[in-house]
């Protein structure tokens, strides 16, 4: 697809996704030009290499800038853990309830961790790389820095007196301590509190395996009964090393039966096929599934409807890049309800960079994008995406007094833990407010990077969970 219809394909998406006001003169305006290099130029123009490129120190105009009205959140202070000296330091005591809290969830038997990590003989096995990745944040996953923005719930970055345990354990020789200093401990289940609905693709699909990628839709095999509010979600790619990325959408019933009359259960379609060709009042985009997503819970009090008759259609992003064959696939997703009526009903927004340009063997290369908030808004959460060119990723919100505060910041991007984040509370958005988002790039190949949807392109987009205030 040519990079001009993709723009045009998109910005339907856009005009689907935010409900609030006109988009004209908004992020999701195609006319929108870019603030760095060659990103924002004419598709002529950015056909020349200029190999220019941008250090990352710039990655939003200087202005005034301030803090969130709330405190300031350093998410390392969310969990205080006094440090013991370090001849004291034991596995009972002090390391096994961090491991227990923050490792095992994934590192056990069967797990999506590499190895287990749920008794002493496990975890000083492996207690230099432990030691490590805490200390350099590689895990537990959790890609925002916290510092100075504002604070997401959930937050699965240590402490930096845990780290220091940790750090003081290996150090002093890994010390077992004494059993009877075990800390009782019930393991947390990330799960959905209910399980109200379970639908999933009809029939296993297997891509052709002609070219890499392989974009399809499918229509789950039930339709709601009666109206309901969605408050959570849980997607299980069938063959995940395959599933690229999925948008989950919710369409009317009278629509599903016209896609299953003249498609089937599922057909080839391409990103955003349900927002064009009239369809965007018929269906709606209510979550979406990439690597690194687990169980998706919308904030307390709010929601989003879906009436009596409307199915879940999964549009996937088949790649087969890292695999040797095309494998079966068929995925479902579990969705949860409210039992209470909600205060707020969300929707999905969306900022997104269409003139994507990164010069070959480049570093520190900023693709810049401002949103103009067309209304009154809570923002509620976001879900930032980049695929693995991406180093860094930024956005900051600047209010109408011209003062600035950090949504996120992300200065190390990992491709395969992307997730979407909840604030702790909303975010107000006046109209004309804006939202400037920054997405840096290496770009070590001797090739021009351009926005795309295979893995070996580029995107530069957000997200927003939003409400009407």
């Amino acid at each position: 697809m040519s990079f001009l219809k993709k723009s045009s394909l998109l910005v339907s998406l856009c005009l689907g996704l935010f409900v609030f006001g006109s988009l004209q003169g908004t992020g999701c305006s195609n006319n929108n030009t870019n603030n760095n290099n060659d990103a924002g130029q004419t598709e002529k123009d950015i056909t020349k290499d200029t190999n220019n490129t941008t250090p990352d120190k710039t990655t939003n105009p200087p202005d005034k800038t301030t803090n969130p009205p709330e405190k300031p959140v350093t998410q390392d202070e969310t969990t205080p853990t006094e440090k013991p000296p370090t001849s004291s330091v034991t596995w009972y005591k002090h390391v096994q309830p961090i491991i227990r809290k923050n490792c095992e969830s994934c590192h056990t038997k069967g797990g999506a961790g590499p190895f287990a990590l749920t008794n002493y003989e496990e975890v000083k096995a492996k207690g230099k790389a432990v030691e490590w990745s805490v200390k350099n944040r590689r895990m537990p996953p959790w890609m925002p820095d916290g510092k100075d923005c504002y604070e997401l719930e959930h937050s699965r970055r240590l402490p930096q007196a845990q780290i220091d345990t940790i750090t003081q354990w290996v150090a002093g020789g890994m010390v077992k301590g004494d059993p009877k200093d075990e800390v009782p401990y019930n393991p947390p289940v990330d799960q959905l509190d209910s399980v109200d609905s379970e639908v999933g693709m009809q029939d296993s699909y297997t891509p052709s395996g002609k070219t890499p990628d392989d974009y399809h839709c499918f229509l789950t095999q039930k339709a709601l009964s009666k109206e309901e509010v969605l408050t959570g979600f849980r997607f299980f790619p069938g063959a995940k090393s395959m599933v690229h990325h999925v948008l989950i959408y919710s369409v009317a019933g009278s629509y599903a039966q016209q896609l299953e009359s003249s498609k089937g259960k599922h057909w080839a379609c391409t990103t955003g096929a349900l927002f064009t060709s009239g369809s965007v009042s018929k269906s709606k985009l209510i979550g979406v599934w990439v690597p690194g997503t687990d169980v998706i819970r919308f904030p307390k009090d709010t929601g989003m409807t879906m009436q009596a008759g409307e199915h879940i259609v999964l549009e996937m992003h088949y790649n087969l890049n890292a695999l040797k064959g095309p494998l079966p696939d068929k995925s479902k997703i579990q969705l949860q309800f409210a039992k209470t009526p909600v205060k707020h009903q969300l929707k999905l927004a969306l900022q997104v960079q269409l003139a994507l340009s990164v010069p070959a063997n480049s570093t520190n290369h900023d693709v810049n994008h401002t949103l103009n908030v067309p209304n009154k808004i809570k923002v509620w959460g976001f879900m930032p995406h980049m695929h693995k060119f991406g180093t860094k990723y930024k956005v900051m919100h600047q209010k109408s007094d011209g003062s600035k505060s950090c949504l996120v910041d992300i200065s190390r991007w990992d491709y395969n833990w992307q997730q979407t984040y909840f604030f702790k509370q909303p975010i107000e958005m006046e109209r004309g407010e804006k939202t400037f988002m920054t997405c840096t790039y290496d770009n070590p190949t001797s090739n021009r990077l351009r926005w795309g949807d295979r893995t070996e392109d580029e995107m530069c987009l957000n997200f927003y969970f939003v409400s009407a205030p």
